[in-house]
């Protein structure tokens, strides 16, 4: 959740700053503590210096020493809370914690005129009764704004009022949501497959540090029992000992954030498991915790993290729910065909083959992938195709030269 939404909740539990009682804990504070290696025992030796301007500098002196307090927490706890400190600094465009999450799909509704993100506008109406009543509206953040070259839809689609709860429609579309083909076994072996290969790969890249790092103390350790060496000899091995162990430490903790990622692969449901939870899941959360804030949040940042998004057209209120494929925060694509398909067959709708044989979900399941394939290598052909041309020009243009 980070570190300001922890400092928001430890505040409301009485727990606050240590000097001064009246503020919650810093931030600051709270950030230093989750990436303090004493909790799993360890003490890091640090330098300080002055920089130019007369500030302090602090820096890491040696490696972190083993076994010097007592742990709070286990090591793997401790890579999982860097890992997820990573993937939050690195995932900008996630729903951030608010103090009112009125819209629950913030950062993945989209205009389905042009693609562009849909903003959220809460205005108070107050109602004899219900004096704190707000007014929900959703409109293009191109068209809205009068950018008419990109976009000229400047409807405001009430989301909420008497007779109309939007976001409530979407959740019972969820529920209704064929999950167990999105979590479908290929792409959870994919995934897997590439976090174990990226996990290798950055175990190698860290082991290639690690390597010249004992490197450089030998050649240290050797330099300062020999006779006649230069100081500046000794200064300069020091200083690349240092950005060695820098070169590690990073490596180390993108080794351990993609283990971690890797981990999480291995331990999750898929298929039919997954749909079963994730239905009782939007169930659960339409029952009890629709008006709880923090639910609301945990909700909210989950569904940004599925990869799926509402596609709504304005004028009419109308929306799907498909799999979306972003290009520079624009909606390019929503996928719905087996969604499509399966409503078809819901309502009884049959299918069969060229002989009259019945086809269940797997046959469109599996037609799907093919396309999708297709599709794919032929946009990398146009691509290879476009880019052959300029090779050329480029080639003829060095031998020229």
């Amino acid at each position: 959740m980070g570190a300001t939404e922890i400092s928001k909740r430890l505040q409301k539990q009485g727990i606050k700053s240590l000097t001064n009682r009246r503020k919650p804990l810093s931030v600051h504070f709270i950030a230093d503590i989750l990436k303090n290696p004493a909790l799993i025992g360890y003490f890091q030796p640090m330098q300080t210096t002055k920089t130019e301007s007369g500030g302090m500098l602090v820096k890491n002196r040696e490696e972190a020493i083993e076994g010097v307090f007592p742990s709070l927490i286990t090591p793997e706890q401790f890579e999982k809370i860097q890992a997820t400190r990573t993937k939050r600094s690195r995932n900008k465009s996630a729903p951030r914690p608010r103090e009112r999450k009125r819209w629950l799909f913030g950062n993945s509704t989209f205009c389905r005129e042009c693609g562009e993100k849909i903003s959220f506008l809460s205005v108070p109406k107050p109602k004899l009764s219900d004096p704190n009543n707000h007014y929900y509206y959703l409109h293009c953040s191109a068209g809205y704004n009068r950018a008419e070259e990109i976009c000229t839809c400047r409807k405001r689609f009430n989301a909420k009022k008497d007779g109309v709860d939007f976001e409530l429609d979407i959740l019972k579309r969820l529920q209704t949501f064929r999950w167990a083909s999105y979590f479908n076994d290929e792409k959870y072996e994919k995934s897997l497959k590439a976090a174990t290969a990226k996990s290798m790969r950055l175990l190698n890249k860290r082991n290639e540090y690690k390597r010249e790092v004992n490197r450089l103390r030998e050649n240290l350790d050797e330099l300062l029992t020999a006779e006649d060496i230069l100081p500046e000899v000794i200064s300069r091995i020091g200083v690349l000992q240092k950005r060695a162990i820098e070169k590690y430490e990073t490596a180390n903790d993108d080794f351990n954030s993609a283990r971690n990622e890797e981990s999480t692969l291995k331990s999750k449901k898929r298929g039919k498991e997954i749909e079963k939870d994730i239905r009782q899941r939007v169930d659960n959360f339409i029952k009890t915790g629709r008006f709880d804030l923090q639910q609301r949040q945990e909700f909210s940042r989950w569904f940004f993290e599925t990869g799926l998004v509402v596609d709504i057209d304005l004028y009419t209120g109308r929306f799907e729910i498909g799999i979306g494929r972003r290009e520079k925060g624009v909606l390019v694509e929503v996928d719905m065909r087996l969604e499509d398909i399966a409503a078809f067959k819901n309502d009884g709708a049959t299918f069969a083959d060229e002989n009259g044989n019945p086809l269940d979900m797997d046959h469109f399941i599996q037609h799907y992938k093919e396309v999708r394939a297709g599709e794919e290598k032929r946009r990398l052909e146009m691509e290879a195709s476009k880019k052959k041309p300029l090779r050329d020009q480029l080639i003829r243009d060095v031998k020229a030269a």
